[in-house]
C-alpha cells in the first residue's frame, strides 16, 4: 500500500523538523501533504522551497480555522481507502490534531515542541516559572493554579466550539500521557519526558537560505518573558556581557511571540542586525564556525551546541529550579547558567 505523510505545521520548530526529515530522508516531497496553521506570508513560506503541497489558512477567523479543519479531514477520507496514513503534528493541544490524533487505522508522528520535551506533565506550561523564586514560594505556587485555571478553560471553550471533536486532557501540551504515539521526533533524547514507541534523534538541518555575516557574531536570543525584556537591571547586565566579547556584530533574533511588538534596543556600539521573529534562530548558527549564543531558556540554546559542540553558549535566566530534566540537560551540553536574580544590578 502506498504511503502518505500529512503535516500539520504549527511553528517555526515544526519546520526545523519538516526539514530533518526530508534531508534525513524519512519523507519524500512527492507523498507528503503540507498544512500550515496561519496564514499565507512570503517570509515564512520560503523556508518550505524543497515542498509543493502546501496549504495555508485563509484568515485567523474562527470559520476559516474550521473550514481549514474541514479541508484535512476531507484529505483523510480521500485516502484513508488506498493509503497508509502517517500524521504529524507537535502537540495535542490544538483542536485539529487533538481531533486527529484520536483517529484509528494511522501512524501518529510526534515531532518535537523544543523545551516543552525536556518538561514533566506537572511543569509543562511556562507561564508561572517566570513568578518562581525560592524566596517566593507563595507567589510560584499561586501562579501555578492561575496557570492550570487558564489553560483548563482554554480547553473547556475549544470543547464547546468543538463538542465531541476535541478532548480536554489538562496534561502535556503533546498529549503524549493521552496518545500513544508511534514514532517520535527529537534533536536530543537526553532527559526525554514525551516517550513515544520509537524515539528517533535527528540531525539539525543544514540550509544555505540564510545570509550570514562573514565576521564573526554574536547571537542574541529574545522572547517576551526574557528577564532581559522584562527587567531594565538584568538588560544592562546582559549588554555589559555583550559589549565584553570580541565581536563587532550582534544578530538580535526576537522570539515569535513579539512579532508585531517593540524590540528594546541593546546598549552596545556595535552593529546589531535585527532579524524577522518568523525564521528559526538555529539558521543563524553556521555549522563550520564557532560563534556565541546568549539568551533565556531555550531549545535553540541546547541545539547551538548539538551544531557545534564548541560553541560558547550563555543562559541568563531566572527559573531553572522548576524544570530540574531541563536543567540537567544544559549542564549536559556544558551551557554556562548564569542566575541573573543574583547578578542583578540594583
Amino acid at each position: 500500500m502506498k504511503k502518505i505523510n500529512i503535516f500539520f505545521i504549527h511553528s517555526s520548530h515544526d519546520v526545523l523538523i519538516l526539514m530533518s526529515l526530508f534531508q534525513e530522508k524519512y519523507i519524500d516531497d512527492a507523498d507528503s501533504k503540507i498544512f500550515v496553521f496561519k496564514t499565507f506570508d512570503k517570509n515564512f513560506n520560503f523556508l518550505l522551497s524543497n515542498f509543493n503541497n502546501i496549504s495555508y489558512l485563509k484568515s485567523n477567523s474562527l470559520f476559516d480555522k474550521i473550514n481549514f479543519f474541514n479541508l484535512i479531514k476531507d484529505e483523510f477520507n480521500k485516502a484513508k481507502l488506498n493509503y497508509e496514513i502517517n500524521y504529524y503534528a507537535s502537540d495535542y493541544l490544538n483542536f485539529i490534531s487533538n481531533y486527529i490524533f484520536r483517529l484509528s487505522n494511522i501512524n501518529k508522528h510526534l515531532m518535537s515542541h523544543g523545551t516543552a520535551n525536556y518538561i514533566d506533565k506537572n511543569n509543562c506550561t511556562h507561564r508561572h516559572k517566570y513568578f518562581y523564586r525560592k524566596s517566593n514560594l507563595l507567589l510560584y505556587l499561586f501562579s501555578r493554579i492561575i496557570d492550570r485555571i487558564y489553560y483548563r478553560s482554554k480547553q473547556f471553550l475549544i470543547l464547546l466550539f468543538c463538542f465531541k471533536i476535541y478532548d480536554p486532557f489538562f496534561l502535556h501540551i503533546s498529549g503524549h500521557d493521552r496518545i500513544s504515539f508511534d514514532f517520535g521526533y527529537f534533536y536530543s533524547l537526553d532527559n526525554l519526558c514525551t516517550k513515544t514507541k520509537k524515539d528517533i534523534k535527528l540531525k539539525l538541518p543544514k540550509t544555505n537560505l540564510i545570509e550570514l555575516p562573514k565576521k564573526d557574531f554574536i547571537l542574541f536570543l529574545e522572547n517576551i518573558d526574557s528577564p532581559s525584556y522584562r527587567d531594565p537591571s538584568i538588560r544592562k547586565i546582559i549588554s555589559n556581557k555583550l559589549n565584553m566579547i570580541n565581536s563587532d556584530i550582534i544578530i538580535h533574533k526576537p522570539h515569535l511571540n513579539l512579532e508585531g511588538k517593540k524590540v528594546k534596543k541593546l546598549n552596545t556600539s556595535k552593529k546589531i542586525i535585527l532579524v524577522d521573529p518568523k525564521i528559526p534562530a538555529e539558521f543563524y548558527i553556521p555549522h563550520n564556525r564557532e560563534i556565541y549564543i546568549i539568551g533565556c531558556e531555550s531549545s535553540v540554546l541546547i541545539y547551538a551546541k548539538i551544531i557545534n559542540k564548541n560553541n560558547k553558549v550563555i543562559c541568563y535566566d531566572d527559573l531553572f529550579d522548576v524544570a530540574d530534566n531541563y536543567k540537567k540537560l544544559y549542564l549536559k551540553y556544558s551551557i554556562e547558567i548564569i542566575d541573573v536574580v543574583k547578578k542583578r544590578i540594583v
